[in-house]
């Protein structure tokens, strides 16, 4: 039934697919049952809609979320089935912590068919947040981008809802596509099923292999210019908040050797001290801030993702002192630096403390810091990590040469087959399997 109406709406007028996109299904189905006639948008009103739908749009860019909210309240008493508004009502609500009518509204962007992509990704993390059953989880999906599926890994917080994205990912064979094993073993990890996440990369391997694609070159998902922006933005929302930080790990490496953040890294790594980390006020002082789009949360790790406007990924991560050093987690591995004070460092337009000593705090990181070395990664081989959840950096293990080898870092994926080899959580067949990749590819 949705293909064919879908397949009808592809076939109407441009003015008439206009009119049900902004008018909603409701309103016109009600037009058109009732006048007997297709209800098109007079030019007065779409003006007056869209001017309102302009003005709360910039009051929520500007920041003023009580305006924008305001704003938009009154623009749905008069255009209740507008369904632009809805969207703006879900996102404002969500930046107010207002999460079932945030859900609601966004929902009702879906039905009127006016959801844009952030507002597909907060109606999946919200419905599986307020624990909407799977069932219902999965219709929300059908339709919607493999960032919707991403989402739902990202969120999965339940066995079931694992069961079920596993479920509809495998085909009659066992196959499972080699595009869909970073997000599935997010979703395995996320509710602890170890065994199938690392089975998850087994199956993408063969899927890959058996496809025989060719690797591509370089990495995916690199800051490029976009970092230096995001750093700068979230050093002005932290400073006007009085919150102390600094930038840490590769952030601080991208600053000594080059000026900024490095644009072949993955992320933007900032440190806040355990004295100043308030999960809570942090969240809510990012939310509030329309540059930045907080992450679901992890609930084994204080750490806080953002996403900022340019797509770049933020990582705040809390630094709690044990004795005489300072340790930052990721899930499953910490890593311990000494004791250091800070220092600040001009970063395009904005000040950016970093350790002082920098030399000494990135060789506890990096060893040879000055060199860049591409088979490095931050969770295996910095000489100050330290394991905390043995069967979780097993599958990180496998997954990282898996992306190595499909990226077509060869090298990379070679030294991660051998940390593969001596990981003591990875059962014999499965390295075995890894073993006989490696000799095809040497």
């Amino acid at each position: 039934m949705r293909s064919i109406l879908q397949a009808a709406y592809r076939r109407m007028p441009r003015g008439v697919r206009s009119s049900l996109r902004d008018l909603g299904v409701a309103h016109f189905a009600k037009s058109v049952l009732s006048g007997g006639s297709i209800p098109l948008w007079r030019d007065g009103t779409r003006r007056e809609a869209e001017t309102l739908f302009k003005t709360a749009k910039e009051a929520l860019q500007s920041g003023d979320l009580s305006a924008a909210g305001a704003q938009v309240r009154a623009a749905l008493d008069q255009y209740p089935d507008y369904g632009r508004f809805h969207r703006l009502a879900a996102e404002v609500a969500f930046r107010q912590g207002r999460s079932d009518e945030a859900l609601a509204s966004a929902r009702n962007a879906l039905l009127l068919g006016t959801a844009d992509r952030e507002t597909a990704l907060l109606t999946i993390r919200l419905a599986i947040e307020r624990g909407v059953p799977t069932p219902e989880i999965l219709a929300l999906l059908k339709g919607m981008s493999s960032a919707g599926f991403w989402e739902a890994c990202k969120s999965c917080d339940r066995p079931d809802l694992f069961q079920a994205l596993l479920d509809q990912s495998t085909a009659s064979d066992g196959a499972i596509s080699y595009k869909l094993v970073r997000p599935l073993t997010v979703a395995a990890t996320r509710v602890e099923n170890f065994s199938a996440a690392r089975s998850i990369v087994i199956k993408g391997f063969e899927a890959f292999l058996k496809a025989d694609r060719k690797a591509d070159s370089g990495m995916r998902g690199s800051l490029g210019p976009a970092g230096l922006t995001a750093l700068e933005d979230a050093a002005e929302t932290l400073n006007a908040a009085g919150i102390r930080f600094f930038a840490a790990a590769g952030t601080a490496l991208g600053i000594v050797r080059e000026g900024a953040p490095l644009k072949h890294d993955v992320d933007i790594d900032i440190g806040i001290f355990e004295e100043d980390f308030d999960r809570q006020r942090l969240t809510d002082i990012f939310l509030i801030d329309p540059r930045f789009w907080p992450d679901a949360p992890h609930d084994k790790s204080p750490k806080i993702g953002l996403k900022h406007k340019s797509g770049a990924s933020i990582d705040l991560f809390l630094f709690r002192k044990e004795g005489d050093a300072y340790y930052h987690d990721g899930v499953f591995v910490r890593w311990r630096n000494d004791i250091f004070e800070l220092e600040p460092r001009k970063v395009g337009r904005a000040t950016v403390k970093i350790p002082a000593n920098a030399d000494h705090y990135l060789t506890e990181n990096y060893g040879d810091w000055r060199v860049p070395d591409k088979t490095f990664d931050a969770f295996v081989s910095g000489p100050n990590r330290e394991i905390t959840w043995p069967d979780y950096y097993g599958v990180h293990l496998l997954r990282a040469a898996f992306i190595a080898y499909t990226n077509g870092n060869m090298e990379k994926f070679h030294y991660m087959a051998d940390q593969v080899q001596q990981d003591t959580s990875i059962p014999p067949a499965e390295k075995a399997f890894i073993g006989r990749i490696v000799e095809m590819a040497s």
